[in-house]
């Protein structure tokens, strides 16, 4: 679930070209024209810092797979870092006191304490079930510009009283188009929509 969020989320988001395939060469040359990346293992430490130095604004890191020291490596160059499970909630504040702006949190096995507190240091996070709409309304409460929620599991109303207290939303299937005109009549500017999906599962993976 983690990767699948965060593939998904940040090639929808950022419009960024998914680094899956490439080699460090392609990378940089897509840098040089002026296109985000999202890179993540396979590539190393040094890869990612040379990444960075090219343009640390177009580069946004997967965590998984680097150690606390890398990720703070990163936010060190510039580079905007998407970390979770199985960095704990002292890594998170750790990131965060580098450069919150730059530290993006994956809500899965987190409880909303947690989520509260990297709001309170200012880190973006990607929240969805098992919070529930009391949890989430909580989070927008706390600083709705850095709540993204994830559709999946929740009702149209429920989406619509995100909308309100200012949270972007991911959706898709199973909410129909007219659930999705009602979203975004609300606050499109705080909508996304998932236009590919197969079997209930997105094919960006």
């Amino acid at each position: 679930m983690y990767k699948r969020i965060v593939s998904l989320i940040f090639f929808l988001i950022t419009a960024n070209c998914f680094s899956q395939g490439f080699d460090s060469y392609d990378i940089k040359s897509f840098i040089d024209k002026g296109a985000r990346v999202i890179v993540g293992k396979p590539f190393d430490t040094y890869d990612i810092k040379s990444f960075a130095s090219k343009n640390a604004s177009l580069v946004t890191v997967i965590g998984d797979g680097f150690d606390s020291y890398d990720i703070k490596s990163f936010i060190d160059k510039g580079a905007r870092v998407i970390v979770g499970k199985p960095f704990d909630t002292y890594d998170i504040k750790s990131f965060a006191a580098k450069n919150a702006s730059l530290v993006t949190v994956i809500g899965d096995g987190f409880d909303s304490y947690d989520i509260k507190s990297f709001i309170d240091k200012g880190a973006r996070v990607i929240v969805g079930k098992p919070f529930d709409n009391y949890d989430i309304k909580s989070f927008a409460a706390k600083n709705a510009s850095l709540v993204t929620v994830i559709g999946d599991g929740f009702n149209s109303y429920d989406i619509k009283s995100f909308i309100d207290k200012g949270a972007r939303v991911i959706v898709g299937k199973p909410f129909d188009t007219y659930d999705i005109k009602s979203f975004a009549a609300k606050n499109a500017s705080l909508v996304i929509v998932i236009g590919i999906q197969t079997n209930k599962k997105y094919i960006i993976d």
